[in-house]
């Protein structure tokens, strides 16, 4: 009887190597891709458990979308079953609520006007009465003042941190928790009006159009969509008006899941930076084959020396382009950087899509990065007798 955590698909793989041939950051050779795979099929032992940095980037390289992604998160699953997770992970972890994490350490430390923000997103939370809505996800809740501009004043925004959509544990191949979510999301949003749903954090968007319905049983009566679409339509009708030209040059750092939702979300942000002035400087390893902010890295056994190191390389790679400037548009990928370019300052900028696009609109630039990523390196200080403990435990035991 097949597990019904086992989301690979066995009788279309015929074995190319390919998901793991083109891996960024295990460094196969045709013949040690196949043969791991198949030691992954056979449940063997295999380099990929240890190496594999949960990009999700296999998925998309595969030729016959057989989710090789997921057969290594069903390792992951099986490791979790028997030995359970190391605590440090609570501190990446955004659920069970009330969570002790990097994002909730945040909050206090907000000016009061985005916890304001805050307020008002989880007050609306109770009333979804309207066809089209903002989601916020856990990423936005962390930064909230990007959202806070006059685009948006026709489109309600509501979010609160029990509403996670369990991204965090889906890649890491703990899966109860992830199951949990899907019901809940299911049950909160029976009965609401929303015909259309927009998505700032690609993750967000993935997980509600894809692995919720798909693969954990969630029932949405929505259509998922990215809010980037959404601003470049009212762009191009002349609703959300460019009142001037940035004339700078940026690279683009394309997130983990962005790959899998296809090109769509990536030509959208290249396609606004361009209508901005922004001329585009692609990066050696961009789209498909770009690399992780280094959240996702955390997520095999997170250590933050993994996260750090897969975060200092994909900033290296964007200041070699060249750019004046690095355009982030996932916003855990703008956390993440944020907290790490504190210990790994590159002297490059980086600005978020939303920041570029209110600067462009004429309600100037208000940066707010490095003071939040300097509360996530203090928060990582403050955490470190748990990053550095040995003791374990399993999600199912919190109460």
């Amino acid at each position: 009887m097949k597990d019904e955590y086992d989301f690979f698909d066995r009788e279309r793989c015929d074995l190319c190597g390919e998901c793991l041939e083109n891996c960024q950051y295990m460094d196969f050779t045709h013949d040690e891709a196949v043969e791991e795979m198949k030691n992954l099929i056979a449940g063997k032992e295999s380099k990929v458990y240890d190496g594999c940095i949960s990009c999700y980037a296999c998925n998309t390289f595969c030729p016959n979308d057989c989710h090789p992604y997921e057969l290594i998160l069903k390792g992951w699953y099986d490791r979790y079953r028997k030995k359970g997770l190391p605590v440090r992970a609570r501190w990446l972890m955004p659920l069970p609520y009330p969570p002790e994490n990097f994002r909730s350490y945040l909050v206090p430390k907000m000016p009061e006007d985005e916890r304001a923000l805050l307020r008002k997103w989880e007050a609306q939370s109770k009333s979804l009465d309207h066809e089209e809505m903002f989601y916020t996800g856990c990423n936005l809740l962390a930064l909230p003042y990007l959202a806070d501009t006059k685009i948006f004043r026709d489109l309600p925004i509501f979010g609160r941190w029990d509403l996670c959509c369990g991204e965090m544990y889906f890649r890491g191949g703990v899966y109860a928790p992830v199951k949990e979510q899907a019901r809940k999301l299911t049950e909160y949003f029976a009965g609401s009006k929303i015909k259309r749903l927009y998505f700032i954090c690609p993750a967000g968007l993935n997980m509600f159009k894809n692995v919720l319905p798909k693969q954990f049983g969630a029932e949405f009566d929505f259509e998922c969509e990215y809010i980037g679409d959404w601003i470049l339509d009212r762009m191009k009708s002349g609703k959300i008006k460019v009142e001037k030209k940035l004339d700078i040059d940026a690279t683009v750092h394309d997130s983990c899941q962005t790959r899998v939702l296809g090109s769509s979300v990536m030509d959208t942000n290249r396609e606004l930076l361009e209508r901005m002035g922004v001329n585009v400087v692609e990066m050696e390893h961009n789209r498909e084959k770009g690399y992780c902010c280094g959240c996702a890295a955390g997520l095999n056994d997170h250590r933050l020396s993994d996260m750090a190191l897969t975060s200092i390389k994909a900033m290296k790679e964007m200041k070699a382009t060249g750019a004046s400037e690095a355009a982030i548009f996932c916003t855990g990928c703008y956390v993440t950087f944020g907290g790490f370019d504190v210990l790994y300052p590159t002297g490059q900028p980086k600005r978020h899509i939303m920041e570029y696009i209110k600067d462009a609109c004429g309600e100037g630039f208000d940066s707010r990065i490095k003071e939040r990523g300097r509360n996530v390196a203090l928060g990582i200080v403050r955490s470190l007798p748990k990053l550095l403990s040995g003791e374990r435990y399993w999600v199912e035991e919190i109460k």
